[in-house]
Parts: structure tokens; sequence; C-alpha cells
């Protein structure tokens, strides 16, 4: 029987190779990926700090500083070293401005805008109405209204349905007293906000009231004097019995008590206008008055009485009260 001559215990034993790589190369492996991240932490980092250094409105970290601490409007320069195109500086100069009026800076502000206006190419009149409403709104916090109503109307030249611009002229124009151009803008605003705005409702509705309430004067001033009836003017006298001029008795008994013709030289004027009074005759009663006061004849304070009487029952207020104050102040 073969037996085997290596045993089962027994561990064979392997040459290990010892490694090919030099201590300088192993080290190499380790400092090569340490060397690619500094880098590119380095380059991430810087552009941060890039991005970082222009403010969120689009306006140059170093120019908004100068701006900010100046009460100049940006130098031209300056932000033509930042952006090249005229719409580009007028934007950034508009951004500017923006800052100012943050800030309450409006004079400065304005600057901004009027510079952002002239560089701004006509062409772009969206953009342009746009200034044009921002520097309304300076002038509209400066208490400039009417600058407000001048900058609007130029943003609606460019832009006709400029909601914004219609509301701020709006506004303006109410505190201007110009009511129906008010009443114009603020409906052209509802109309563009379908109704749905109940602030420009509210204005609306407040706009009319007053505009109907001036136009009630304005047509109350230019009414022409409408002479009352025999009937109430009867009515009235009678309801006073110790009417110092006229007395209800004078109305029953007129062909006995005073004279029936107009300008008789046997009575005073006083008695004329009594006359014309009791017989219906009110057109004569004023000028009778009238005379009688000219004339001196020491029954002064009763023609005044009788002629604001007249003035008042005719729905002219103003001269009733000027010849009743003559009497106050005559006694």
């Amino acid at each position: 029987m073969e037996v085997n001559s290596k045993p089962y215990s027994t561990v064979e034993i392997y040459d290990v190779k010892k490694p090919t790589l030099s201590y300088w190369q192993i080290a190499a492996l380790g400092i090569v990926p340490a060397v690619g991240f500094g880098v590119w932490y380095y380059f991430r980092t810087r552009k941060s700090k890039t991005n970082s250094s222009t403010q969120s409105n689009g306006v140059p970290a170093a120019v908004a500083e100068q701006i900010l601490t100046s009460t100049a409007s940006p130098k031209k320069e300056e932000v033509k070293s930042e952006v090249k195109t005229p719409l580009q500086r007028a934007q950034s100069i508009k951004d500017a401005g923006n800052v100012f009026f943050k800030d309450g800076k409006y004079p400065e502000a304005i600057r901004c805008y009027t510079e952002a206006i002239d560089l701004c190419p006509p062409s772009e009149t969206d953009i342009l109405s746009t200034f044009y409403q921002n520097r309304a709104a300076c002038h509209d916090q400066l208490n400039n209204l009417e600058g407000t109503v001048k900058d609007c109307t130029k943003a609606l030249e460019l832009h006709p349905k400029y909601t914004k611009a219609l509301s701020r002229r709006a506004k303006a124009n109410q505190s201007l007293g110009k009511l129906s151009e008010c009443l114009d803008d603020v409906t052209t605003v509802c109309i563009l906000e379908s109704f749905q705005n109940q602030k420009s409702l509210e204005m609306a509705d407040t706009v009319l009231k007053e505009l109907g309430k001036q136009h009630a004067k304005e047509a109350m001033q230019s009414k022409e004097p409408v002479q009352p009836s025999p009937y109430f003017v009867k009515a009235y006298f009678t309801s006073f019995p110790n009417d110092p001029v006229v007395n209800a008795s004078d109305f029953e008994v007129v062909e006995i008590n005073i004279p029936a013709v107009a300008g008789d030289s046997s009575s005073s004027h006083l008695e004329q206008a009594k006359s014309m009074l009791v017989r219906g005759r009110y057109e004569e009663v004023i000028p009778a008055c009238s005379a009688a006061v000219e004339h001196g004849e020491g029954l002064e304070p009763e023609a005044l009485l009788l002629r604001a009487t007249m003035y008042l029952l005719r729905g002219q207020h103003s001269l009733a009260l000027d010849d009743l104050d003559t009497i106050i102040n005559s006694q």
C-alpha cells in the first residue's frame, strides 16, 4: 500500500513578494488628491465671493456703496465699467434709485430715475414708463402733486393700461380737487381690474359722491331765481302775525290800506313794495325796496328786511344774509 509522502497537516509556504513601489511614489499618491481638493476649494470659494460682490438688485457693490454714501447720482463711468448697453446702464441706475427710494432719499432717487430716463432707448416703452412711474412715486412722497400727475401722464402715454400710474394720478388729481379727471382714471382702473379691487371701487364711489356734491353746488349757484307762488307767499307772511313790515291783515284789505300803483309819488318806495307784494307782483318788490334803501327814506331796516325775505323765498340765500347782516350791524 502506497503512502502519501506529504502529511495532511503540513502547510505549504509560498514566497511573498516585496512591494515594487518606492516610498516617494507612495507619498505622491497621498499628496496629489489633497492638492486637487485644495485647488477645487480655492476656486469654489473665490467664485462665491465674486457672486456676493454684486447686490441682489443688480447694482454692483462698489457702485452701490458709493451711491449710498453720496448725495449725488452714480457716475456714468463707474456704471459703464459694469454694463455696456444704454439699456443696461439705465437699469442699473434705476436700481440705484430704488435703493434711495427705500431709504427715503427721494431727491436722490429722482436724480437716478431722471438719468435712467435719459439713458433708456425710446423704443423700450414699457421700461421707460416704469422709470416715469417710479419718479412720480418720489414726487408723490414729496407732496409734489403737479409733478406726480405730469410723470404719471408720461408713463401712460407710453403704456396706456398701466394701472399703477392710473391709480397714482387719480389720487393726485383728487387731492388737487380735479375730481372729473380723477373719476376718469379710477373708472379706467376698475375696468382694467375687472372690478375686483375693493380699494379702487371704494375710491370711485367716494369721488363720485364728491363730484355730485360739487355739481349740485355749482347748479344751485347758477340757478335762476324762481318766483314763489302767491299762495306760498301769503301763507308765509300770514304765519308771522307780528311781522314789523307786513301784517297778515294787509293781504285782506289791499285796496284800503296800500296804494295800488308802483311809482306813485304820494307813497314811499317801501309802501309801493308792500303794495306789489300783496298783489302778487313779486318781481317789482325787490326793486322798490332797493329804491327805498338808496333814497334814505328813514325806513331802511324795514326795506332791507322785506328785501331779504324776498331773496330768501327766491332761493338767493347769500343776498338775504347780506341784508340781514346789514340790519344787525346797524343796530
